[in-house]
C-alpha cells in the first residue's frame, strides 16, 4: 500500500523542516567559534544573490540556483553541530515538498516566482548576518520563515491549477 499526502501533510512538513532548520540556524549561531567557519555558508548566499539579481533566469541559472540553495542548507547543518539535527532533518525532507531543493521546473520561467527568489535570496544575506552576530533567536525565526517559501511556491502551482509532476513523489500526493 502506498501512503497519499494531502496539502495539510505538505504543509506540515514544510513546517516541521523549518522548525529543524530554524533549531540548525540558533544553534550555529552558538556554536561557531571562528569567523572562517561561516565562509561556505557566506560564499553560497553571496553566490545566490549574485545569481538571482544579475543573471537571466533559464534552465541553466535554475541549476545552479538549487545547488547553491543546497549547499546553503548543507553548510547550514554543518555549522549547528548536531548529529541528531541532521538525522531529523534528512527524515523531514522525504516527505513531499519538504526539502529546500524541491523546486517546480517550470519556475524558472515565471515573473511572479522571481520574487520568490529575491526574497529567499534576502532571507539567505539575513540567516548569515544573524549567526555571525550570534543572534540565536533572529537566525531561528528567520530560517523557519525563510522554509515558508516552500510553502508559497506550492500555493502557486496550486493557485495556476497545475499538478507537480516534475516534482520526485509527486504521485504521492493528493492534491
Amino acid at each position: 500500500m502506498v501512503q497519499r499526502f494531502s496539502t495539510e501533510d505538505i504543509y506540515d512538513a514544510i513546517e516541521l523542516r523549518g522548525l529543524l532548520e530554524g533549531a540548525a540556524a540558533r544553534l550555529a549561531a552558538e556554536r561557531y567559534k571562528h569567523a572562517s567557519e561561516l565562509a561556505s555558508l557566506e560564499a553560497a548566499s553571496v553566490e545566490i544573490v549574485r545569481l538571482i539579481r544579475h543573471a537571466k533566469l533559464t534552465m541553466e541559472t535554475f541549476n545552479r540556483y538549487i545547488d547553491l540553495n543546497a549547499q546553503f542548507h548543507g553548510a547550514l547543518l554543518d555549522l549547528s553541530r548536531s548529529r541528531m539535527l541532521r538525522r531529523a532533518i534528512q527524515q523531514a525532507c522525504t516527505l513531499p515538498f519538504a526539502s529546500p531543493s524541491a523546486f517546480l521546473k517550470r519556475q524558472h520561467i515565471t515573473s511572479d516566482t522571481r520574487e520568490l527568489y529575491l526574497i529567499s535570496a534576502d532571507q539567505h544575506c539575513g540567516i548569515v548576518d544573524a549567526i555571525q552576530n550570534r543572534e540565536g533567536m533572529r537566525a531561528e525565526i528567520l530560517t523557519r520563515e525563510h522554509a515558508r517559501v516552500a510553502r508559497r511556491n506550492l500555493e502557486d502551482a496550486l493557485r495556476n491549477s497545475e499538478h507537480p509532476l516534475d516534482l520526485a513523489g509527486a504521485k504521492l500526493i493528493h492534491l
